[in-house]
């Protein structure tokens, strides 16, 4: 039943009523009369309430993948009835608050990261809590290398370590200049999160782009790094070939 001025339903004696306030916000008044309707006996205000809901933006939803000194903002929705308080997390412990900044206005809350660090990658979780529960959401990854480039000479080691977060864990694939690795010289190494290339002694045509990628059911996302192979130099002529 729908009304656009507030509306009194009654039944005989003892008499109960029930008056809505305001359609939009739908506050409900019960109230019950003495048989003689002489006083009020009884009154409660109802307010209808409803669970939290909690959605990352769709810009972000199936992960984010940002370089160190890049700025980071996490959108999100969180409804409810009444209105949810928000917390924000990463990796299930509280925030760098010194770091991180959070602005909420009603339904909306964001977290911001003014220049990005190697460290901030991970999982952030944001949870909104009412009378009726508490509901959590996280963004699927942050896909980020340690470096932004590498430079070494031929005969040097290299190694390439990468962190990987999702849930569930994504499969992990790397790749040089967008084909597949020389599995022969080039071993990987996965362990949960963290996955890293290596190559003993790296020749001139190692040089490129290397390429890592995480998928999952939620999508797949991906990162790279240069990597400079400077030729190696021999001390009879001091030239580097």
């Amino acid at each position: 039943m729908t009304a656009a001025a507030p509306f009194k339903s009654q039944t005989p004696s003892p008499s109960r009523s029930l008056k809505v306030r305001a359609k939009a916000t739908a506050d409900a008044y019960c109230r019950r009369v003495s048989p003689c309707h002489l006083q009020n006996t009884r009154s409660h205000l109802l307010r209808p309430s409803e669970p939290p809901a909690v959605d990352f933006d769709v810009s972000v939803k199936n992960g984010v993948m940002i370089k160190a000194g890049e700025s980071l903002k996490l959108p999100a929705v969180v409804t409810g009835r009444p209105q949810p308080e928000v917390k924000w997390a990463k990796d299930d412990a509280e925030i760098d608050k010194g770091r991180m900044i959070v602005e909420t206005d009603g339904k909306h809350s964001s977290l911001f990261i003014k220049k990005a660090l190697r460290k901030d990658h991970g999982k952030y979780q944001i949870s909104g809590t009412n009378s009726s529960g508490t509901k959590m959401e996280q963004s699927l990854a942050i896909t980020r290398f340690r470096h932004n480039g590498v430079m070494i000479k031929a005969g040097e080691s290299l190694k390439l370590p990468a962190v990987v977060t999702g849930r569930p864990q994504p499969e992990v694939k790397w790749a040089k200049d967008d084909a597949e690795i020389d599995k022969g010289r080039m071993i990987v190494e996965t362990d949960g999160k963290h996955s890293s290339l290596f190559i003993k002694k790296a020749l001139r045509k190692d040089h490129g782009k290397y390429q890592i990628s995480g998928t999952n059911s939620s999508g797949t996302k991906a990162a790279e790094t240069k990597v400079d192979v400077m030729g190696q130099c021999h001390s009879f002529d001091g030239k580097c070939r």
